[in-house]
């Protein structure tokens, strides 16, 4: 993995980790459009870093 794709992936895989927490500890107060929405940008930025990775190869 090249040195650029590295950082876009630590980058995403950061702001992955936030929402994750800050859906952990909002869960209660979130209503279900709202979590579903915050599931569906972290899957977007999954797919970001996988068609990165899978671009080297």
């Amino acid at each position: 993995m090249n040195d650029d794709t590295k950082e876009l992936v630590v980058k995403e895989l950061e702001y992955i980790n936030g929402s994750v927490e800050e859906l952990k500890a909002f869960l209660d107060r979130y209503d279900d459009e709202t979590i579903i929405g915050r599931i569906v940008e972290i899957e977007a930025r999954t797919q970001k870093i996988f068609n990165n990775i899978q671009k080297e190869h």
